[in-house]
């Protein structure tokens, strides 16, 4: 199950990383925790609010070790992101983004 996971964050996270490109270098990064709710959706939370992705990726690493010490397998951080399983039903993402970017998608309803 982790494999196709894998090959769904890829393709979710090159797609953010092509509107992150745009993202300004002073912008502030945030750690974002997406978790697959039962009965389908997602729930994404702010973890941290941080001044750069430089800042940002030291507290994915520490968020990644959190995870594995309650017993999830969960992949090496690269490039601002990993997929966490439990091996069951649960799943999940952690991402840095700058803060321009919503893993949540666009916000509904007219300008």
């Amino acid at each position: 199950m982790l494999p196709q996971v894998r090959r769904v964050v890829l393709g979710v996270f090159l797609a953010l990383v092509v509107f992150a490109g745009s993202a300004a270098a002073e912008c502030a990064w945030l750690l974002w925790e997406g978790s697959l709710v039962p009965g389908g959706g997602w729930r994404w939370v702010i973890s941290g609010s941080y001044a750069s992705a430089k800042d940002c990726h030291p507290e994915l690493a520490d968020f990644v070790r959190i995870k594995r010490a309650t017993g999830h397998e969960v992949t090496e951080p690269r490039s601002g992101a990993a997929i966490y399983t439990d091996g069951q039903h649960s799943r999940g993402y952690l991402y840095c983004l700058p803060d321009t970017v919503d893993p949540r998608g666009p916000k509904g309803g007219t300008r």
